[in-house]
């Protein structure tokens, strides 16, 4: 099952996609959104860390932790919003066992206002079951992403 995980995720993140671009559009997000729920549990869970690098996502209270595909979005449409550009590239992906596949991540991000750019190396880990993520965690720290999978930098 893992390898079949591993094709689920390189589906999921085929290549550089603008994050800013697609939560802009209400008809691009509708189309990124109808083709990724077939990969997702309903009431599949994200958890990201609010204060990661200092990058607000989600509200100043959030928990850190959302469900669903509309859950996701909420998270996102915010950040989003102060960014002209925020690519998201995936450059590896790590079978971790039966049920979790790492992917390493660079974000690229242009603000808004300043047209400042930055780039991150960070990773999100998917939690599989029956071949449908459960679970998605998010990082912005390449390192903090290997360590979730159980991995040293």
């Amino acid at each position: 099952m893992s390898q079949e995980n591993v094709e689920t995720a390189r589906t999921i993140y085929p290549g550089p996609l603008d994050l800013a671009a697609i939560f802009a559009s209400p008809e691009a997000l509708d189309a990124a959104r109808a083709q990724l729920e077939p990969f997702f549990e309903p009431d599949f869970e994200t958890v990201h860390d609010p204060a990661a690098v200092g990058l607000a996502i989600g509200a100043p209270s959030d928990e850190g932790v959302s469900e669903g595909t509309d859950g996701f979005i909420a998270i996102w449409r915010d950040f989003l919003s102060a960014w002209g550009s925020w690519v998201v590239t995936p450059t590896g992906f790590i079978d971790v066992d039966d049920q979790r596949v790492l992917v390493l991540l660079t974000y690229e991000g242009r603000s808004q206002t300043h047209g400042a750019g930055m780039t991150l190396n960070g990773g999100n880990l998917l939690t599989f079951r029956k071949g449908k993520v459960e679970r998605l965690q998010l990082f912005f720290k390449r390192r903090d992403a290997l360590e979730a999978a159980g991995f040293q930098e």
